[in-house]
Order: C-alpha cells, then sequence, then structure tokens
C-alpha cells in the first residue's frame, strides 16, 4: 500500500511513499494497515503537543505482547514509551539499534483539507491523514518489525529497542534531547533508524522509484576559504587579485544548469473511511 499526508493539493505528489504491497479493495485491512489507521486517529498536534493517549496506544500492544514498556513524562502530557527486545545470541555483537519515531504532528488547516485529517481515509491505495507520513508510517513500520522479532523469535545479535517520543515538531527538547539528558545509559545504541532517507516514485525521475538516503539536515555549515595573491586597490584591478579567486571559484557552481521536480499530476479519487 502508499500513505499520504495530506498538506495541500499542490503537494500530493511529495507524501507518496510505497511500503507494502498493494492490496485489494475489498480486503479486510491487514494488521499494518490497521495499526497506521488507529495511531494518525490520535490527535497528538503541536502545540500543545499531548503524547499520553498515543503512548496508552503503543504501550497497550507491547505489553500485550509480553514486551515490557517504561514510561517517561518530561513534561505534564510529555509522555515517552520505551520497550527493549535483549539479544538471543551470546556473544552479542554490539550496542543495540534504536528504532527511533515522534508521536506528535504538526497541527492540521482543516479548511485546506479534502478529508477530516484525524480521520483516516483511505483514498484508492493511499491513506490520507495528519501524520500519516510525518511519522507515523515510520512508527507503523518499526513497530511491526519489533512485533515480529518478538513474535517469531528472531535471533537477535544484540538489544533492539523501540522508542517513541514528544516534541520533535518543536524542537525535540521534551523529546530526544530529554532522554539523551536524562536517560542515555538506557539507550546508549550503535545505530539508530529515524525518518529521513525515503523511496518515491516519479518524484526525482520520470517513471523510476528513487530511495533517498538522509544522514543529516537542516545543519549549519561554516567554511574558512583562504585566498592568496597581490593586494591592490578597487580602482586598478588585476588578474591577481586574492577577492576574484573564491568568486570565480563559485562560477561554475552558479552556471550549473537547474533541475527542477515536476511532480506528476494528481488524480481524483474517492474515498472511503475505515
Amino acid at each position: 500500500m502508499t500513505v499520504a499526508a495530506r498538506y495541500f493539493p499542490s503537494r500530493l505528489s511529495l507524501v507518496s511513499l510505497v511500503l507494502f504491497p498493494r492490496r485489494a479493495a475489498a480486503r479486510p485491512p491487514d494488521e499494518t494497515t490497521r495499526l497506521l489507521s488507529e495511531y494518525v486517529a490520535i490527535e497528538t498536534s503541536n502545540p500543545p503537543g499531548d503524547t499520553r493517549k498515543a503512548a496508552d496506544f503503543l504501550a497497550a500492544i507491547l505489553e500485550k505482547e509480553g514486551i515490557p514498556v517504561t514510561r517517561y513524562e518530561s513534561a505534564p502530557g510529555k509522555a515517552i514509551v520505551y520497550g527493549r527486545l535483549k539479544a538471543t545470541v551470546s556473544p552479542d555483537a554490539g550496542k543495540a539499534i534504536l528504532l527511533l519515531h515522534h508521536m506528535d504532528v504538526v497541527p492540521a488547516d482543516r479548511a485546506q483539507w479534502n478529508t477530516d485529517p484525524f480521520t483516516p481515509t483511505l483514498i484508492a491505495d493511499d491513506l490520507w491523514g495528519r501524520g500519516a507520513m510525518d511519522l507515523t508510517w515510520q512508527a507503523r513500520s518499526e513497530l511491526v518489525a519489533f512485533l515480529m522479532l518478538q513474535r517469531q523469535n528472531v535471533p537477535r545479535t544484540r538489544d533492539v529497542i523501540l522508542l517513541a517520543e514528544p516534541d520533535e515538531e518543536v524542537g525535540g527538547a521534551l523529546g530526544a534531547r530529554w532522554m539523551i539528558a536524562n536517560h542515555y545509559a538506557e539507550l546508549d545504541p550503535e545505530y539508530v533508524l529515524d525518518e529521513g532517507g525515503f523511496g518515491s516514485s516519479d518524484l526525482f525521475a520520470p517513471n523510476t522509484m528513487v530511495y533517498g538516503i538522509s544522514v543529516a539536515e537542516k545543519k549549519i555549515v561554516w567554511l574558512k576559504l583562504r585566498a592568496e595573491g597581490v593586494a591592490g586597490h578597487g580602482s586598478q584591478p588585476t588578474d591577481t587579485n586574492p577577492n576574484d579567486r573564491p568568486v570565480k571559484g563559485l562560477a561554475p557552481l552558479l552556471a550549473a544548469p537547474d533541475r527542477p521536480l515536476t511532480p506528476p499530476a494528481a488524480r481524483r479519487r474517492e474515498p472511503t473511511v475505515i
């Protein structure tokens, strides 16, 4: 199936993600679709970003499977869920793998939606709802993988942690940052799988599925450039002026052809509420 988060019509193509094989519309929802739908229906708009109901939802699922759950509250309403599957192979291969996702979502302006943002709606093979893309789809994927490791007793060469946290949409001070500051020893992972790279067809190239790899974003990179040459005066420019050299170095980059993204046209689909 594909999942989509509805922002506004012109961005439809930016929010489709292929996760699992498409299913026939006549079939009842499978577990992954049901979990996604139930999760999307829980409103965690930030502000205020109250994640207690979402934490209740996740904790109940894990506890039903016999997985111990630890809950934290970094501030009133800011619930955090922590579950851990221990390694089953000895000696283990190293520190834990951390499956991380955030439970809060950005607010939804209902005037900009064709459907209720907190009523999961299936339109053909796409599930529409606030947070379906950011970040409930990943939460569903991580949760199902975590459950399968437990149910199928998959041999594990290291611990696997599932962590659901609040406050990501406003900087993470009461979510991931709070866990690092207060409970890092309980995490101390070797690998963290979080939001970032995703797969999409027709977005980056026509008729092509592209999977992006994201290692960082929204970071500041400070560079120091040193240009050497002969000092001069602005009234008498020379080819050896050091100020000209960084500009000449940027010229090839500025001359590179732009590659605008042309999203495919949106198709009209009839909604089915599930």
